[in-house]
């Protein structure tokens, strides 16, 4: 991520706290993340100097205007006025990451052989807060193909990360 990435979502993140709006623009970012995941095109066409500035910022306010919080249809156009919205996804990420420090909470990544069942997901994670004294939120979890036996968490803390290697969740993992 660059530097000035993170400043854009340092920028936002300030507004919204100072709005008292995090939690509602952290959803709305999470479903505008969604929106562009499943339409990666979306990004490229916004991208395009090919394709009139003006344009641009009016497809903007078309898909978005009518539901989204003007502050962050702002940011969406000051980012394409910038030639930055390349970096929507990373700066949605930046803010979730700002909102989970201002929350004092650290993600982590599960990869597992066996699917997990929330259960097990809220189990590992109580596990995790154990050790690091830091309260856990899973932010994605997949599986590995076999012949791996362990659930293996990787914790996203500011500054350093740190991988956890668990024993089987469930008792029968490796004989299934």
């Amino acid at each position: 991520m660059t530097e000035t990435i993170k400043e854009y979502s340092e920028a936002l993140f300030i507004i919204a706290e100072e709005n008292g709006k995090t939690e509602e623009f952290s959803e709305t970012l999470l479903q505008i993340r969604e929106v562009f995941l499943e339409n990666p095109d979306y990004i490229q066409y916004l991208a395009s100097p090919a394709i009139p500035l003006s344009e641009r910022l009016c497809a903007i306010d078309e898909a978005f205007s009518a539901e989204t919080e003007e502050d962050i249809v702002s940011f969406m156009k000051l980012l394409c006025e910038h030639g930055r919205i390349i970096g929507i996804l990373e700066c949605i990420d930046e803010f979730s990451l700002l909102k989970m420090q201002r929350e004092n909470r650290v993600s982590a990544k599960i990869i597992s052989a066996i699917p997990l069942s929330d259960e097990q997901k809220t189990a590992l994670c109580q596990k995790l807060e154990k050790k690091t004294g830091i309260p856990i939120s899973v932010t994605t979890s997949r599986m590995t193909p076999p012949p791996m036996a362990v659930t293996v968490a990787k914790i996203k803390i500011p500054n350093r990360s740190i991988f956890f290697s668990m024993a089987r969740i469930a008792p029968d993992a490796a004989n299934t």
